[in-house]
């Protein structure tokens, strides 16, 4: 269903900041922009905040055809690796002094190094990691839209 929101005069925007640089790519911009919108939203009676433009970062694993042959790994091994070392569950909640901890197990993949880490196989008792079949690579998104 469709949502209908009303908007006040405190939902139009007052300031807008453009930030730009000659040598700074779009993806770094962006996460100067979260962290500038994060401190302004700090400030008492500001209203919210969004960011337009660049590129998030991602992780991206490309996967070389020719190691995957020469270890006999496929791309579902990857594929389920990856899965199942990027997952974070509620698995309860722990009570100590009147307070209450949400507990959580596993956590989610950071950098590219934890996804490169990762054990894809095992081949004559040695693991073998996803940086052995794949370069694995943090930086920007692909370009979908452009501001």
């Amino acid at each position: 269903m469709p949502l209908v929101k009303p908007k006040g005069i405190d939902d139009v925007p007052v300031v807008t900041l453009t930030l730009w640089a000659n040598n700074v790519y779009d993806s770094e911009l962006r996460t100067l922009a979260h962290k500038v919108l994060q401190r302004l939203k700090e400030v008492p009676n500001t209203g919210a905040g969004f960011v337009v433009g660049g590129r998030a970062t991602q992780i991206r694993v490309e996967v070389l055809p020719e190691r995957l042959a020469g270890f006999n790994i496929s791309l579902d091994q990857i594929a389920n690796a990856i899965r199942v070392a990027n997952t974070e569950q509620g698995e309860g909640r722990l009570e100590q002094g009147g307070t209450t901890f949400k507990v959580f197990t596993g956590s989610f993949l950071r950098t590219a190094e934890e996804v490169a880490s990762l054990v894809v196989g095992v081949r004559e008792d040695r693991p073998i990691y996803v940086q052995d079949v794949a370069k694995v690579i943090d930086g920007p998104s692909e370009l979908t839209k452009m501001v």
